[in-house]
């Protein structure tokens, strides 16, 4: 399945156009990956996005 016809990924992503400036949002976006699992849990991809925008 690719990331387009993931439904979470597309929701995620309507959110994400519809408020731009909401940093964690965007960050999430970011490093949204599908489940499966890559390697990344979604804590870890959640750490990732707090962590780059609190450390700017």
């Amino acid at each position: 399945m690719s990331l387009n016809e993931d439904p979470t990924y597309t929701k995620l992503k309507s959110l994400a156009e519809k408020y731009p400036e909401n940093i964690l949002l965007q960050l999430k976006l970011k490093y949204y990956r599908p489940y499966p699992p890559t390697g990344i849990s979604d804590d870890d991809v959640l750490y990732e996005a707090l962590k780059e925008k609190y450390n700017r």
